[in-house]
């Protein structure tokens, strides 16, 4: 979706004549305000009555700023299910909450709500849409949570929609309860040059058709150093994220109690980066493949730090975490798994019955050529560049090791004798060392 830029020079001026001449600070609100503009050193408060133009006026004299600060004081809600704003100001259609180009709004939710109420999916239904070169600081100071909600699409994002060039910093608040018939139930963002970047806050309980039923993020760069992605469904990919042709480093985040048809917590795409980072993925679901992560990107994943991959499902009930989908059709650059920066944390593995105490996955990098079965949940660490598996009171003998080519599973017993190897040679040698101490 490409929306035209409106010019919005002049518009100061036609904003607030239409105000009440109050001015005071935010802490101070007035009874009956349902919204104050903070610009150029000086708040203006705005009730909902014919003088003053109630939730439009506000967000027209906002945007009439180049940067602004909007807090409200009460819920806006869309009267008809169809509007929140009825100029759609600095937008190309009505009922869309629009950050113009070269704009910068700070958008407190102080505890209320912003919600479309829409009950079917329309043309542009989403919420809020950040256009090329705008600036979104969606925030909630009030120590409750405020929400973005209501948006349902046919054919752009349900929640936010975050054009090629626009940013959305999402610092509080929870974008929540919005669908869209395509990709992006809570966010959608399109295009290179685009930032979505998020501290805190949290994107809960929307719904997308197809991929991202939390966030579809496509091209630009995404960072998350904390909050929660919980309960968000996708048709086909990514229930809490979908990522593609785009580097998502993602930092003490929860991601949890998602679905989709393949990879129910996260799904990587084409050229996707994904980085975890003491992030936890759990309780997912999944149909097909991946009910934590399904890696189809070409570039790996990383693991960095204690992060958790674990409890997470596929529809019959069997645990399915960390999932690589190998195409013969592509030629894959390095490894699939990236653990270089690994100090701890647990991944779910296949792993069943026996006494061994730790098992060498892969030497560095683990390879594209295979990945372990998931069913249970194994402690990560390196040494001496090799990744570690350790799991307490297991054998070895029934470890299975697959790789998944063209959807189908191979698999590959000879690994299991060169683990057993490997692991039986480590034993021999801390044996010679303790005859030759007790020597």
């Amino acid at each position: 979706m490409r929306l035209n830029r409106v010019p919005v020079l002049g518009m100061v001026l036609a904003a607030v004549s239409l105000l009440l001449p109050v001015q005071a600070s935010a802490e101070g609100a007035p009874v009956g305000a349902v919204g104050s503009v903070s610009a150029n050193g000086t708040t203006v408060f705005f009730y909902d009555t014919r003088e003053s133009g109630g939730m439009t006026a506000m967000w027209n004299a906002a945007v009439s700023a180049g940067e602004s600060t909007v807090t409200l004081y009460t819920d806006w809600k869309a009267v008809n299910g169809n509007y929140l704003v009825e100029s759609g100001s600095g937008c190309a259609f009505e009922g869309v909450i629009c950050v113009p180009s070269g704009h910068t709004v700070t958008l407190n939710l102080n505890g209320f709500h912003i919600d479309r109420t829409l009950v079917a999916e329309i043309s542009n239904g989403e919420v809020i849409v950040i256009q090329d070169g705008g600036t979104l600081n969606l925030t909630d100071l009030s120590g409750s949570t405020g929400t973005i909600t209501g948006g349902k699409s046919t054919d752009s994002a349900g929640g936010i929609q975050i054009e090629s060039g626009g940013t959305l910093n999402l610092w509080g608040g929870s974008i929540t309860g919005n669908t869209t018939l395509t990709s992006g139930g809570g966010i959608q963002m399109n295009g290179d040059g685009a930032l979505f970047y998020m501290s805190g806050g949290s994107i809960t309980g929307n719904q997308a058709g197809e991929n991202g039923g939390g966030a579809a993020l496509n091209g630009g760069t995404v960072q998350m150093i904390s909050g929660e992605i919980a309960d968000n469904t996708a048709g086909q990919y990514g229930g809490g994220l979908y990522v593609q042709n785009v580097s998502a480093d993602l930092q003490g985040i929860t991601v949890e109690g998602n679905s989709a048809g393949s990879g129910g917590g996260i799904c990587t795409d084409s050229d996707a980066a994904l980085s975890l980072k003491d992030s936890s993925i759990r309780s997912n679901a999944a149909n097909e493949a991946g009910g934590g992560i399904f890696a189809m990107a070409s570039r790996p994943v990383k693991l960095i730090g204690s992060p958790e991959v674990v409890m997470n499902k596929l529809s019959d009930n069997s645990q399915s975490n960390l999932t690589f989908w190998v195409d013969e059709t592509r030629i894959y650059g390095g490894g699939r798994l990236d653990v270089s920066g690994l100090a701890g944390g647990k991944i779910g593995l296949g792993f069943t019955g026996g006494k061994g105490r730790e098992m060498l996955l892969l030497q560095g990098t683990a390879e594209q050529s295979g990945f372990v079965l998931d069913s249970a949940d194994f402690s990560l660490l390196t040494k001496d560049g090799a990744l570690y598996l350790r799991r307490p009171m297991q054998r070895l003998s029934n470890l299975t090791i697959a790789l998944v080519v063209c959807g189908g599973l191979i698999v590959i017993g000879a690994l299991t004798a060169i683990i057993l190897t490997l692991v039986k040679r480590k034993k021999r040698k801390k044996h010679r060392r303790n005859q030759r101490t007790r020597g």
